[in-house]
Order: structure tokens, then C-alpha cells, then sequence
């Protein structure tokens, strides 16, 4: 009887760790397969038992208390919104918020070595997303014209004489932006190409293999070219100061003044001609004309409008925010006093998490939302803190352009990926391949 209790409990493990690796795989490939992923997950993990032991491992989980209250602040400003049905589906979307720690910091299935394939099954998934969205921009730059098979990648027809170079620095061809990425938004896509390339680098120094360190260093420049097509403002601006962080506050101590300089140059160089040569951040260089363009750029920019129009509501509910459900209520009336009809046709968020929480659920969530995001990084004991700041860092800049937490694809990223990054327990595995 002991030896079959074995036996099950033994496969329930193996199940549970299964979907584990599941969904950082089918993450960047597939929004509508992940609640069924999460689904199967929290079921094999109610089968696991040992409850007891697990709520006893979550007692003494202080990072834990901050995800909860987090969750809990959003159950109560249900009791306090006039649209409950909005409300319910936006815990119902912030579930995994919850569930996904609860699952990580409780299981049995997990250990140092199972945890590297969940890392290598990310990696594998974002590398086929984006092999599959460059071989779909391929293939819809090849037209027929006159029975006649036609190379051309510009997506606007006063382009079509740019060479093809030029089309991909402006984002004019359909390996670009919203046209390349067939899976996700190009800011969420761009995200995952981010921390992807992250979780390499974190391991690179410690692989002994010279061929597995070069394919490793492939596998960043790739992420990082295709962060570049995506040309999400958000991807690029997290890029950039994660490389500046990486660079300046890590291989500085191990490297020579002179490649120091030579890092430096480069660094400031690519970047000076990417920014100048890329339509997208020519709005931003032209502020540096004067107050007068400054003024245009704010009154044209959509963003700055909408944030404009969330903290006037932020003013107006400061503590306790206008409840979990009015969100988008407040925003719609806010948009209709401010005569913003683009924001108001389109029903557009805050674009910037922190706002929405803030309008939301007051200062008391914002509070918390800031205490979750940098009170693990103060622990002393986890294996992973390098790679937690890594993650910090790109979820806070992808916070400020995004209501990063309204969606799935942002939901199940930051809820997946927090808990693993703050497994105190497991000490890192020397090598990820």
C-alpha cells in the first residue's frame, strides 16, 4: 500500500512539474492555451497534499504577505465599485498573481537541476516564437505581381524606394513592430526577448563549454536583434539600462581599463545612432528645441494624456482609489471632461501600471505594489539575486508604459517568473545547458 502511495504520489509530481516547464514554453507562443496550463497545474498541485506543510512554508514566506495583500487590497475595492463585473473579471485575470506563488513556494516537484529546464524551456519558446514571426515577416514581404514573385518588404507604398535596411531601423517593413510579432503585443513580446537574453547572460560565465558559451552569446545577439525590429519603445528603453546595469555594476570588475573605454564607446555610439535614425524616438530628440515643442509633444502624445487624465483622478480618490471595477469608468469620464476623444473611443488604460494601481486601489496598493517589486531584492540568502535585479528592472520599466497587469500575457510573466526568482531554498545549478 505504501509502495502505491509512492507510485502516485511520485507521478503527481512529475505531472505537476510537467506544467511547470509547460507554460514558460507556450508563453511567448500562446495567450489562450495558458489558463488551461495554470488550470492542470493548481490541480495536480491540490493533489499533491500535504497541506500543512505547505502552509507552514507560506507562513514563513514574508515576501508572500506583500502578494497577498496585494490580491486582498484588489478584492476590496470590489466592495466599494459601482461596476462589479468588470471588477470580478479583473480579479479573475490576477489570479494566477496569487496561485502561482502559492504553487512555487509550496511544491515538492521543484529542485536546482528541475529548475534550469524551466529556464531552457522559456528560452526554447521564446527562440521558436521568434523564428516563426521572422519566417511569417519573410514570407508576407514576398508578393505576386504579374505572375511574378516580387521581394518587397515595405508594408507603406511611399517606402517602397528605401533600402531594406532603412525600412527596418524606421520600423517601415513587415519584420517590424506589430507586423513581426504574431504572437503578443510588441511590448510584451519584446519583454520576454529581454529577460530571455537576461537569464543567458546570468548563466554565460558559469558554462564550461566554449562551443555552448558561443552558442549562448548567439542566442543573446539574436534576442537582442529582434528586440531592435520590434522597436517597442518600452523593449528598447529596458534593453538599454539593463545593459547599463549589466555592464557598469558587473564585468567592470573584471575587465581591463581599456576595454572599459572600448564598452563605453560602443555603447554610447550604437545607441546615438539607433536613437537618431529611429522614427520612433525622433518626437523625443525634437524636445530638445524648446518649451513650444515640448508643449505639442505632450498635447499630441497619447500616453501623456492618459496619465495626465489618471493622476486628476488619483488626486480626487488618493487613499483608497475609486475601487477595482471603476477603473475604467473614472478613466472614460476623466477622457470626456478632457475632451480626449481618442482615449475615450478607444477606452484606453493608464499605460503605466503604477497609475492604474494608484487609481485603483489608492496609495495603500501602490504602497504595496513597490514594497512587492524591491523587497526581495534586501535578502541576503537568494541564489538568484542577479537575475532578480535583471527582472526588476525590466518589469519596472515595462510597468511604466503598460498596464502590464490587465493583461495575460503580462499577468502570468510577472507571476510566474517573481516566485521562481525568490526560491531562497534552491541554490543555483552551475549550469543551465
Amino acid at each position: 500500500m505504501n509502495i502505491n502511495k509512492r507510485k502516485i504520489s511520485t507521478w503527481i509530481k512529475n505531472a505537476e512539474y510537467i506544467f511547470i516547464v509547460a507554460i514558460p514554453f507556450f508563453l511567448p507562443l500562446s495567450k489562450k492555451l495558458l489558463p488551461y496550463l495554470i488550470a492542470f497545474l493548481i490541480a495536480f498541485w491540490l493533489f499533491e497534499g500535504n497541506y500543512k506543510t505547505k502552509i507552514h512554508k507560506l507562513k514563513s514566506n514574508r515576501v508572500f504577505y506583500f502578494i497577498l495583500g496585494f490580491y486582498v487590497l484588489h478584492v476590496i475595492g470590489l466592495l466599494y465599485s459601482a461596476n462589479l463585473d468588470t471588477g470580478l473579471f479583473d480579479l479573475q485575470v490576477k489570479l494566477s498573481i496569487l496561485f502561482l506563488p502559492v504553487i512555487f513556494w509550496t511544491t515538492e516537484s521543484l529542485n536546482k537541476k528541475r529548475l534550469n529546464y524551466v529556464y531552457m524551456s522559456f528560452i526554447a519558446g521564446v527562440t521558436l516564437a521568434s523564428l516563426i514571426c521572422i519566417g511569417n515577416g519573410i514570407y508576407n514581404s514576398f508578393q505576386i505581381d504579374d505572375g511574378i514573385l516580387v521581394y518587397n518588404p515595405s508594408i507603406y507604398t511611399g517606402t517602397q524606394n528605401l533600402t531594406t535596411f532603412q525600412l527596418l531601423l524606421n520600423g517601415y517593413s513587415y519584420l517590424n513592430y506589430d507586423n513581426l510579432s504574431v504572437f503578443h503585443h510588441p511590448s510584451y513580446f519584446s519583454m520576454y526577448l529581454l529577460f530571455a537574453a537576461a537569464v543567458v547572460a546570468f548563466y554565460l560565465g558559469k558554462m564550461k563549454s566554449m562551443k555552448v558559451k558561443i552558442v549562448g552569446i548567439g542566442l543573446i545577439l539574436f534576442f537582442v536583434l529582434m528586440i531592435f525590429l520590434l522597436t517597442a519603445r518600452a523593449g528598447i528603453i529596458a534593453a538599454f539600462v539593463l545593459f547599463f546595469y549589466f555592464f557598469f555594476f558587473h564585468l567592470f570588475k573584471k575587465v581591463r581599463i581599456i576595454f572599459r573605454s572600448i564598452y563605453i564607446g560602443l555603447f554610447l555610439g550604437l545607441s546615438f545612432l539607433f536613437v537618431i535614425n529611429n522614427i520612433r524616438f525622433q518626437e523625443i530628440i525634437d524636445l530638445s528645441r524648446g518649451t513650444e515643442e515640448i508643449s505639442r509633444f505632450a498635447e499630441s502624445n497619447t500616453r501623456l494624456r492618459i496619465w495626465k487624465s489618471s493622476l486628476q483622478i488619483v488626486q480626487k480618490s488618493f487613499f483608497l482609489g475609486v475601487g477595482t471595477g471603476d477603473i475604467k469608468d473614472e478613466l472614460k469620464t476623466k477622457y470626456f471632461q478632457n475632451s480626449d476623444e481618442e482615449a475615450y473611443d478607444l477606452d484606453l488604460n493608464c499605460h503605466n501600471q503604477f497609475l492604474e494601481t494608484f487609481v485603483g486601489q489608492g496609495l495603500f496598493g501602490f504602497i504595496l505594489l513597490i514594497l512587492t517589486l524591491f523587497f526581495p531584492l534586501l535578502s541576503k540568502n537568494n541564489h538568484y539575486k542577479q537575475l532578480l535585479g535583471f527582472f526588476i528592472i525590466i518589469v519596472v520599466v515595462n510597468f511604466i508604459f503598460e498596464s502590464m497587469l490587465n493583461t495575460i500575457a503580462g499577468v502570468v510573466f510577472f507571476a510566474y517568473f517573481y516566485p521562481i526568482l525568490n526560491l531562497n531554498s534552491l541554490k543555483q545549478s552551475a549550469n543551465l545547458f
